[in-house]
């Protein structure tokens, strides 16, 4: 630390400061990098980085491998990159980078990194950004192929993160880059102001007393021998006692003191090491597990004060089985005012400890003596402490430390089995910091917070032991068991159950407010073999989450070896489904867990939190288990169109009542799989006619019962009983009616077909007994009036509707050279149709085209080839103004317009000025039902002061211009909202990626700490790269549709779904569906759906609400398929793809 490395700034330098290849580090810090090829270059397993400022660097950092590696108070100015995660193979070799409370300057690219994939195994990096400032800076996050996954001009991010993330526990989400807002605990920040989007989390350098003189540093061997074998009790703490609180340094010199009672470290003290001095333990009052005692006592419960302790290390000698290497008592009079820095607990391995390989020698049977039983606990921060650490390593030795064989070039090391019960136990609930810290090869756990509270740690680093299952823990500390508060239950274990096979890594127990800023968990031996890293079987869990809080966060989590990476409360998430690489040592890696979702029902219930309505308020019932659907295959050059034998039929139930299948029985049909579909679920069941010359007797029936109620329905499935459709299924109302279909009416559904006949049918039901029911077969044009009694008096931001992506799109009105339909519209139905359709939301882009008129249009500046500006125009705004308006005095419905991404087609492609803005205007004011005067967040509205009197109403949002909100043309500013596409041409990518950011971003809950209520827009869009092999309604009828309705409806919940489902080709199941009767209202029911069950249970949102049965047991859910779309297949189709990127615009 404290050092400046100076380097030539001339622009062909090769010099580089600091070269680390390889390592299992843990602290660097408080370093300046100025000139230079590269500040850092290197690989290391994990490390904590603090106070690091690069200036002038062509490459501030360059990671060719890690695990995980946290950057803390980076400062990167002039560089050409900040950080380079590139290999010297060109394989994606690093695991994760967790920057946080940094600035970029004047640098061109923060991040690069290789592109990143969904596919598991692949080695995509796991990156975060945590409160990070971009100043002049063109990209925050791009890949070496050009990608921009984070654009610079983004100036601020709250968090940042790419790659796997989970809000809910339940399952893998993944996302290609989503922004999102991190609470942080006002105890563990730093007081003032700062320009970052939040406050930093407190550090404090290590100080270096420079401006003491020497006179006031006093030397501990002028009392103690430190020789390894006086008893140097007495002395050391006579010292302690008698300095601390003055104005003196305690120097501990180079030595081993032997202690054989606790010593007690005042308040007041200061304390700095020669070269690791050893505090060592020994003798009989440290041998009694079931009363363990301390080594070193820091403070005295109930203390409140400040003490600095440097550069110690602290030790056994033989048996010390009760042993607690460090007890922390001392509460810190001030943020960081109780610290310990570069201080470290090492049990055994070296010589003289009594506890090596000769003593405890590494067995595969048995169990080593009482000998070997070398401590209780390594480090207990209580429950009345407060603490600031960095660079701590707690060690139990898996191996002698001292070399035999110095010409070895392996450094292989005698390993050893001794045996330490707990690694660190933290239970403080005031403002705890842990920088750096590891916990190695304790038996019951490595960490363990435990009704702990405040707390930062990153990045912390465990290993399990090496012996481990044998013997299984708690062995060979079973009477010791419950000695400490936290302990792990034992009793009747299973051998192999999590935390019975092996220690866990991390315990985070009744806790809140904990944030683990990356973690490094790695299980490398079963019972001292390997070949289980492989498989990921050397034990069965690495974390144990139970019955905690809020705040509860981990950012870039990394495990190896084992089975689950945590179990949570009952939950699993397996190092399987989130494994990075496919290569040795086969890490898995999840970027953001942040389980916000998984308490916000809790609460609501728990808590009593209910705002309005609680006499309504359904219970909120547990997330089903439910068979997955499977994603379209990808599309070929050739029309796919036309009828198949094969196919799926999504059950999507909007009703408050399960659908229970109570028969079902078919007659050669391969496949018939129908199941239960609990209320406000989803499922997607498979169906195929049998492969047979002879198909005429083919059938098949499934018959369900809408539980509670007297209600039925079938599916059925025929054969060329209709001469014009030979394979189709059909819906028979036989004991229903709805509000659009008579009781008894049989509804055919012909089979889509799709590449690989993987397209589905969708079958929506929305409603209740008291209420009525529609399904998606004719749902109202109105239909936000029609169920004005359940969503009146909710908020706008509360109600769930249709979107429409570029709405004016429908048709070509004038175009560039390479634009065309296929690439170019994003609708087959105008405005009017779009709005009878169901869509409330619309993407509107104002351009100036065909002799000055005022149009839509679909543009984008192509930068390669100096190509330009491509892209046409669509339906003229006079032409919306006219639609909006024959919807509106039709229908008493509420309209939102968004302006945005305006161009002057004829005058360079310019964004529109004043004056073009205020004829948009003057066109817009033609509409006839503008709501205009109204004040503050326009979401916050309820929909009864938009369309309770029963006239329409339509708002007008624009980003630019001189707005005139008397009018009802608005300010964006006055309706906050969170929109974000996934830039991906791949359906499974992009659905993890919204579903993701509506986890993240959505948690509706009257808690006002953990509620994230913005108007939400689900961007169900599909970029389209690869023009030679599919147009954008290829994409997004043939793949993106369908999982609209399995994938994203099961993922909504009461506390987190979309305002808006916003999408291309409105009402459009099949392709060429170019008139108001060939489109369905199939996505206006799922609508409507979301609105009369899902948000019914949320008793925040207000409204009224329908009643909720209990859901009954469902079959296990089972791997989805996740089909990989085709890459372009010519160097041709390559170049237009980079040429049409602009074909799917923001």
């Amino acid at each position: 630390m404290n050092v400046d490395f100076i380097a030539s700034t001339d622009p062909g330098t090769t010099q580089q400061a600091i070269f680390t290849e390889n390592g299992s580090g843990g602290a660097i810090s408080d370093l300046t990098f100025t000139g230079g090829n590269f500040g850092i270059y290197g690989g290391n397993q994990q490390f904590t980085a603090q106070r690091l400022k690069f200036n002038n660097c062509k490459t501030a950092v360059q990671i060719i491998w890690d695990w995980g590696w946290i950057w803390k108070n980076i400062e990167v100015t002039g560089s050409t990159t900040g950080f380079k995660l590139m290999s010297e193979d060109s394989v994606p070799r690093t695991g994760s980078i967790l920057v946080l409370d940094s600035i970029f300057r004047n640098t061109e690219t923060a991040l690069l990194t290789f592109p990143a994939s969904q596919e598991k195994g692949k080695g995509t990096t796991g990156i975060t950004f945590d409160n990070v400032d971009f100043e002049a800076v063109k990209n925050a996050v791009v890949d070496n192929q050009g990608k921009v996954y984070l654009a610079g001009s983004v100036r601020t991010v709250d968090t940042w993160a790419l790659g796997p993330v989970s809000f809910d526990m339940s399952q893998r989400d993944y996302t290609l880059g989503m922004s999102f807002s991190t609470k942080r605990e006002p105890t563990l920040v730093t007081d003032g102001s700062t320009s970052l989007p939040k406050a930093p989390f407190f550090e404090r350098a290590k100080p270096q007393y420079e401006a003491i003189p020497v006179s006031k540093f006093v030397h501990m061997k002028d009392r103690a021998k430190g020789d390894g074998i006086t008893d140097d009790t007495e002395a050391f703490q006579s010292v302690l006692l008698q300095y601390a609180g003055s104005d003196n340094i305690i120097f501990v010199d180079a030595g081993s003191y032997i202690l054989t009672e606790t010593i007690t470290i005042p308040a007041g003290a200061k304390i700095v090491g020669e070269g690791w001095p050893q505090l060592v333990a020994f003798g009989p009052k440290f041998q009694d597990e079931k009363n363990p005692r301390p080594l070193v006592r820091v403070g005295n419960r109930g203390d409140r004060g400040d003490v600095e302790i440097q550069d110690l290390l602290f030790t056994t000698k033989g048996p010390t089985a009760g042993a607690i290497l460090v007890e922390w008592n001392i509460k810190a009079a001030c943020p960081g005012c109780a610290s310990m820095w570069d201080s470290h607990v090492r049990i055994g391995g070296a010589t003289g400890s009594e506890l090596t390989s000769t003593e405890c020698p590494a067995i595969t049977s048995g169990v080593n003596g009482d000998g070997c039983k070398s401590g209780s606990l390594m480090m207990h921060i209580t429950d009345s402490s407060s603490a600031y650490m960095e660079n701590v390593w707690l060690w139990t030795a898996d191996h002698d430390i001292d070399d035999p064989d110095w010409q070895d070039n392996n450094n292989t090391l005698v390993q050893t089995s001794i045996y330490t019960a707990r690694g660190l136990l933290v239970e403080s609930t005031e403002a705890t910091w842990l920088y750096g810290t590891s916990s190695e090869h304790a038996l019951y756990y490595q960490y363990n917070f435990y009704k702990a509270q405040n707390v930062f740690a990153g990045m912390i680093q465990t290993e399990s032991p090496y012996y481990q299952p044998t013997p299984n823990p708690p062995a060979p500390f079973e009477s010791a068991v419950g000695i400490f508060n936290g302990d792990p239950a034992y009793q009747n274990c299973h051998c192999g159950s999590p935390g019975n096979d092996a220690a866990w890594a991390l315990r985070i127990i009744e806790s809140s407010e904990i944030y683990i800023a990356g973690a490094g968990l790695y299980s490398w031996f079963s019972t001292y073999t390997q070949e289980c890293i492989k498989t990921r079987s050397c034990q069965n869990s690495l974390i144990q989450l139970e019955g905690n809080g809020g705040g509860v966060r981990i950012f870039n989590l990394i495990t190896i070896g084992a089975t689950n990476m945590i179990t949570s409360d009952g939950n699993q998430l397996t190092s399987q489904d989130n494994l990075a690489v496919d290569y040795h040592p086969y890490w898995s890696q999840i970027t953001i867990i942040d389980p916000i979702q998984k308490t916000g029902p809790q609460r609501l219930i728990k808590q009593g939190l209910h705002a309005r309505n609680e006499d309504k308020c359904p219970p909120v019932l547990p997330e089903a288990i439910l068979p997955e659907g499977k994603y379209p295959t990808n599309l070929s050059i050739i029309d796919i169109g036309g009828h198949s034998d094969h196919g799926y039929f999504t059950l999507v139930n909007g009703s408050p009542y399960n659908w229970i299948l109570t028969s079902s029985h078919s007659y050669q049909m391969d496949q018939w799989k129908w199941h239960n579909v609990p209320a406000g679920e989803s499922v997607q069941c498979e169906w195929q006619f049998a492969q047979s010359f002879n198909r005429y007797d083919d059938k098949g029936e499934a018959y369900y019962k809408i539980e509670g109620t007297d209600k039925t329905f079938q599916i059925m499935a025929r054969y060329q009983d209709d001469p014009n459709n030979n394979f189709h299924l059909r819906v028979l109302y036989d004991g229903l009616e709805t509000k659009d279909v008579p009781k008894g009416t049989s509804l055919d559904f012909p089979s889509r077909g799709g590449l690989g006949d993987m397209r589905a049918m969708n079958w929506v039901l929305a409603g209740s007994e008291e209420q009525g029911y529609w399904s998606s077969h004719k749902p109202p044009i109105a239909w936000m009036s029609s169920i004005l009694t359940i969503i009146g008096e909710r908020k706008l931001k509360h109600v769930c509707m249709p979107g429409s992506h570029d709405a004016g799109m429908s048709k070509l009105n004038g175009h560039t050279e390479f634009s065309n339909e296929g690439n170019t519209l994003t609708q087959y139905l105008n405005i009017y149709d779009q709005l009878r359709r169901g869509s409330r939301y619309f993407d509107v882009r104002p351009a100036i085209g065909d002799g000055g008129k005022f149009l839509t249009g679909h543009y984008s500046d192509i930068d390669i080839l100096d190509i330009g500006w491509q892209g046409g125009n669509g339906e003229s705004i006079q032409d919306i103004v006219d639609g909006i308006n024959r919807f509106t005095a039709e229908n008493p419905e509420l309209i939102i317009i968004n302006l945005d991404l305006t161009l002057d087609t004829e005058n360079g492609y310019k964004p529109f000025n004043d004056e073009q803005w205020s004829k948009t205007f003057d066109l817009f004011e033609g509409v006839t039902h503008l709501r205009g005067g109204l004040e503050g967040d326009l979401s916050e509205k309820k929909m009864n002061d938009y369309i309770g009197n029963g006239q329409a109403s339509v708002i007008i949002l624009s980003s630019g211009g001189a707005t005139r909100p008397d009018k009802g043309i608005y300010s964006t500013r006055q309706f906050p909202r969170f929109d974000s596409y996934s830039n991906t041409d791949v359906v499974s990518t992009m659905a993890d990626d919204q579903i993701a950011k509506l986890k993240g971003n959505r948690n509706i809950v009257a808690n006002d700490a953990e509620r994230k209520d913005v108007f939400h827009v689900f961007s169900w869009t599909l970029t389209l790269t690869r023009v030679l092999e599919r147009t954008i309604a290829d994409q997004s009828i043939e793949l993106a549709y369908d999982p609209l309705f399995w994938r994203a409806y099961h993922a909504f919940t009461p506390f987190s779904y979309p305002s808006v489902l916003y999408m291309d080709f409105i009402g459009s199941a099949e392709k060429n569906t170019k008139s108001f009767d060939q489109t369905t209202g199939e996505v206006t029911a799922m609508a409507m759906a979301v609105n009369m069950q899902l948000a019914s249970q949320n008793c925040y949102v207000g409204g009224g609400s329908i009643v909720v049965s209990k859901k009954p047991p469902l079959e296990h859910r089972s791997e989805a398929a996740r089909p990989h779309l085709m890459s372009s297949k010519s160097t041709v189709s390559f170049l237009l793809s980079l040429i049409f990127l602009y074909f799917r615009l923001l």
